[in-house]
């Protein structure tokens, strides 16, 4: 299912490149009863610099994050779902990279 919003609906500009590598993630987002507190979530994480798509799963309780890694931090994401008014968990999926392995490993490094 693809989101309502659009990518940057915050009014980060007009960007339709990518200018480096993708992180893909998937939140854990506590607090998600209804399909207004999907699109809440949604809208929250698409107004951070860098995010390209978030799609949330109400059953699930989750939301998968498409952002750009150069710009995106896992404050930021976290912050964004905060002042939303939910609780999150972050869930690694995949990182699309080079070097995916080594990639992978510097990421885990990070959530420490």
């Amino acid at each position: 299912m693809e989101s309502k919003y659009a990518a940057n609906a915050g009014g980060w500009g007009e960007q339709d490149q990518s200018i480096g590598p993708l992180r893909h993630l998937r939140v854990a987002v506590e607090g998600m009863t209804c399909e207004s507190c999907v699109s809440d979530v949604e809208y929250a994480l698409l107004t951070v610099r860098g995010v390209f798509s978030a799609e949330a799963n109400l059953v699930a309780g989750t939301v998968d994050v498409s952002c750009e890694e150069v710009y995106v931090s896992l404050a930021a994401l976290r912050k964004a779902i905060q002042a939303a008014g939910y609780r999150f968990r972050i869930m690694p999926i995949a990182c699309e990279m080079k070097e995916e392995g080594f990639a992978l490993q510097r990421f885990f490094r990070r959530l420490k």
